[in-house]
């Protein structure tokens, strides 16, 4: 397609959100039994964090070869910040899997086990970091930009900033981004209010789920980034005239 704003077909990024979702549901409706279903789904080596590695990593290789697109195509400003990103997703699967001990098994130095709250050598267990705030940066960031954003209907050309406006998300985004937030939102409000942890009442490790679905918006976001910037750069030069006034230098 060459539409200047193709986006991913509805069918994917809505599949890619509600078919883990509704396996995920339907496997705690189908095994009640706590024994069987927590180290398929919840565990450390579980569906849900393996799957959550799998999606950072695909994040990190699509954003990191657009990044090397938009900053040797003429564009540093907007190369520079998907390099950004593509780092943040790389960080956040290094600590998901504690930089590698969960497949390798090494014990942790002696410094990890003693200030790190599982004994991991991760940063986010330490004992003096607060990974909370964390967390609500990386909701908040969604929420403003996956949902709110979208809604207000944002320029999908020109620049916003000193940055292409391709890289603000798009529809294909939000799914993901509205369950992101939901899970992450919905599980600290039952402990606020009802004093309720959200695995004992449903059975489902609905913190892990958000960090997944996390993973799984900035999959989508990196698969559309891809998408739109192709279709743009394979448009014909000789149509520039009906095309955005404000394009890369890599067009």
């Amino acid at each position: 397609m060459n539409r200047p704003n193709a986006d991913l077909p509805v069918p994917l990024y809505l599949g890619l959100v509600l078919i883990p979702l509704l396996v995920q549901v339907a496997a705690r409706l189908l095994i009640p039994d706590n024994a069987v279903y927590e180290p398929i789904f919840n565990g450390e080596m579980g569906v849900i964090e393996l799957g959550t590695l799998a999606l950072l990593l695909g994040a990190t290789i699509l954003l990191g070869l657009e990044a090397r697109r938009r900053f040797f195509g003429g564009d540093r400003a907007t190369g520079l910040l998907l390099a950004l990103m593509a780092c943040a997703a790389f960080v956040f699967m290094g600590e998901e899997a504690s930089w590698g001990q969960w497949f390798f098994q090494w014990s942790s130095p002696e410094w990890f086990q003693e200030h790190n709250l599982q004994g991991e050598t991760n940063l986010h267990n330490l004992g003096f970091v607060k990974k909370n705030v964390a967390k609500w940066g990386v909701i908040g960031a969604i929420g403003l930009f996956g949902i709110l954003m979208v809604f207000r209907n944002p320029p999908r050309s020109g620049r916003s900033g000193p940055f292409d406006a391709y890289v603000l998300p798009t529809l294909a985004s939000l799914p993901a981004a509205v369950v992101a937030v939901g899970c992450h939102v919905g599980a600290k409000l039952l402990w606020l209010f009802w004093r309720l942890n959200d695995e004992e009442l449903t059975g489902i490790d609905i913190r892990e789920a958000s960090e997944f679905y996390v993973a799984l918006f900035l999959l989508i976001y990196a698969l559309s980034l891809r998408h739109r910037f192709g279709a743009r750069d394979a448009r014909p030069v000789a149509n520039s005239r009906f095309t955005d006034t404000a394009r890369s230098p890599a067009e």
